[in-house]
């Protein structure tokens, strides 16, 4: 359903006022709505509840690394072990389904740091997880998957590297597609390269590698170890941190590594140098008949020292996006603002389309610190943003509000990609990092901030203290869409009731809902509305609501 608002003051809006306000809601193009704001059940202080999101169609997941407990051996001292929530959308609320552990939780294993959902399974990332149990003397890593069968999710495997070593970092990025996952490890510390080379030397600090596993009848194994083409140690005796993010669609995969060092610039350039160091770049591999080969080397189209290109990647059909949270899209006064390039695939080949900012100016916002693909649609995080704006497309010019946090939502129409939307949290505290994760499906938008520090719990609770200092949250929005096609006019409005001129179209049938702050995703259908010769009268009964001094009705079309 596309749903339209309308803004009421029971005791005070003026006739002539509100139908301004409406029809300059009909008129606005598709912007999004914040629909559920997200708490972890048992939210409690340095959760990190938002660290991680990931959504697919009416199903999303929300990882909270630092979700603690008590140790029984050093007193007082907490640990990182982490954990997972999943929530599920029905008939518009969301509502948590699942708490997600390790079956062998161990302290400081930060469960939860990525996530991934495809379909029926879920991928983990516990980053710091040892087998030993010993996260603190270990970090090889490990990532979990959750299946969902007979209305449960359950543990169906722990994957590790075939060369698991310490402080790989194995899970720090996880993604899935059907029965292929992709799991990054960007501390693993070979001086191997391309695909399934000899990575059982350590000469390398930080060189990166990925991983390939594949599911068959419900068994999971390693399909490939893949590495950078020019893996090297760079100039300050680290590697490029392959590894960092990862994305895969069919058969198709990207890995980024932010920290690759060569001034090489679009595809496939010569990066057997150390001229750019930190500079970044992405590889793209692809898979036929099960063996995986290397298909293009992905660098910006100007490279600097420390742009870290590679910070993120996205893919999404023949559409790639890889951040680059220090690239020089528009000079700062006092450093970077952060770009993104898009890449597009015709038949074998990928070119660079388009590279855009924020276009504010601003260092320090970490534009680029989380991304997000669907379609014509690129999502970033922007967790340093510093305004004080709330809500969509508010004025983010000012720098009151310290590491708030934004997102900015882009989409393409033709070959041209332009912002859509400067989206901010309803409530807005210092240091919330609103936008430190971002996921995209469709029309549902996930937004993590794992800064945030109400002590609320599960959906829609209350978000105006702070007791529980980086508890953190995650938002949901969804597209308020464009107006039916027929015109709709408010006719007559008064405490009693309201009364539209809506032209109906045969076959649909108009319903009215209220919401008290029209922003949480709580929406009471209340019923339907009578339509005689397309004009449709609602009169509110319930006491309570209109003797309210604010809120929010809409009407849906059925």
């Amino acid at each position: 359903m596309k749903p339209f608002h309308s803004r009421f003051n029971a005791a005070l809006l003026i006739a002539v006022v509100l139908p301004a306000l409406l029809h300059a809601v009909l008129n606005a193009a598709e912007i999004p709505v914040q629909q559920a704001y997200l708490k972890a059940a048992n939210a409690s202080t340095r959760n990190l509840f938002g660290s991680a999101v990931a959504v697919e169609g009416d199903r999303l997941v929300v990882g909270a690394p630092g979700e603690e407990i008590k140790s029984g051996v050093i007193t007082g001292l907490e640990f990182k072990v982490g954990a997972a929530y999943v929530f599920i959308r029905s008939a518009s609320e969301w509502k948590q389904q699942a708490y997600l552990k390790a079956s062998n939780a161990g302290n400081s294993d930060e469960f939860g740091r990525s996530a991934a959902i495809s379909g029926n399974t879920i991928v983990i990332g516990a980053p710091y997880q040892s087998p030993t149990g010993n996260g603190i003397s270990g970090g090889a890593g490990a990532a979990y998957v959750f299946v969902f069968s007979d209305g449960q999710w359950t543990e169906q495997a722990i994957l590790r590297a075939s060369n698991a070593g310490v402080s790989d970092e194995f899970g720090a990025a996880v993604a899935v597609s059907g029965d292929t996952i992709l799991v990054g490890a960007p501390g693993e510390d070979s001086n191997a390269v391309g695909v399934q080379g000899d990575g059982t030397n350590n000469s390398i600090a930080q060189a990166g590698a990925a991983y390939v596993f594949v599911r068959e009848a419900g068994v999971w194994s390693q399909q490939a170890y893949l590495k950078a083409s020019n893996n090297r140690r760079g100039p300050f005796g680290a590697g490029g941190a392959f590894g960092k993010s990862v994305a895969i669609e069919g058969n198709t995969l990207v890995v980024g590594a932010r920290e690759e060092n060569s001034d090489a610039t679009g595809i496939n350039g010569n990066g057997a140098n150390n001229n750019a160091p930190g500079s970044g770049a992405a590889y793209v591999f692809v898979r036929s008949s099960g063996a995986w080969t290397q298909a293009a080397f992905v660098k910006a189209s100007t490279v600097r020292s420390a742009d870290q290109f590679g910070e993120a990647v996205a893919l999404s059909g023949n559409t790639l996006v890889v951040l680059a949270p220090s690239a020089d899209s528009k000079p700062a006064i006092f450093g970077r603002e952060g770009a993104a390039y898009v890449y597009v695939r015709e038949g074998n080949q990928w070119s660079e389309r388009a590279s855009f900012g924020p276009g504010t100016g601003k260092f320090g916002d970490f534009f680029g610190s989380s991304l997000g693909l669907s379609g014509d649609q690129i999502l970033i995080g922007s967790m340093g943003d510093s305004s004080n704006a709330t809500g969509v497309n508010g004025d983010g010019t000012n720098e009151s509000a310290s590491r708030s946090g934004a997102a900015f939502l882009f989409s393409r129409e033709g070959a041209t990609w332009t912002q859509a939307a400067y989206i901010k949290a309803g409530i807005v505290d210092p240091r919330d990092e609103f936008g430190s994760s971002v996921a995209i499906s469709g029309d549902t938008i996930v937004i993590g901030a794992r800064g945030e520090s109400s002590s609320a719990r599960q959906v829609n609770g209350s978000a105006t203290d702070n007791g529980a200092a980086n508890a953190g949250a995650a938002y949901v929005f969804g597209q308020a869409g464009p107006p039916p096609l027929a015109a709709i006019s408010l006719v007559e409005f008064t405490a009693a009731g309201l009364r539209f001129s809506i032209p109906i179209a045969p076959g649909q049938s108009p319903g009215v809902e209220y919401s008290s702050d029209g922003l949480r995703g709580v929406w009471i259908d209340l019923g339907d509305l009578p339509v005689t010769d397309g004009t449709g009268t609602f009169a509110e009964s319930d006491p309570i609501r209109s003797a309210r001094d604010t809120g929010f009705y809409r009407v849906v079309l059925r």
